[in-house]
């Protein structure tokens, strides 16, 4: 039985995470993009922060700090969107 690579092994696994809550928010009629970004955001750190080994870190990991960096920003501008939207 061949191996699979712990970064393949990332990418598998948040490709499914996306298809399945692409597959809820279409079955569930209410298909977002903020929804679906937020929802892919919460999915992506959780598998960042379940496949970092403990004692150390690997090159590819370390390099995923630029896109959670992004990520935050983004789920920072739809709060505040949102949030606006609420006081105005």
């Amino acid at each position: 039985m061949v191996s699979i690579p712990r970064q393949h092994r990332f990418i598998y696994m948040l490709s499914a995470w996306m298809f399945v809550v692409l597959f809820f928010l279409i079955l569930g009629n209410n298909l977002d993009i903020e929804i679906f970004f937020v929802l892919n955001l919460i999915g992506f750190l959780v598998l960042v922060e379940l496949t970092t080994p403990f004692n150390f870190k690997p090159e590819w990991k370390e390099r995923l700090k630029w896109i959670v960096m992004v990520g935050t920003i983004g789920f920072s501008y739809i709060v505040i969107k949102k949030v606006m939207k609420i006081i105005g």
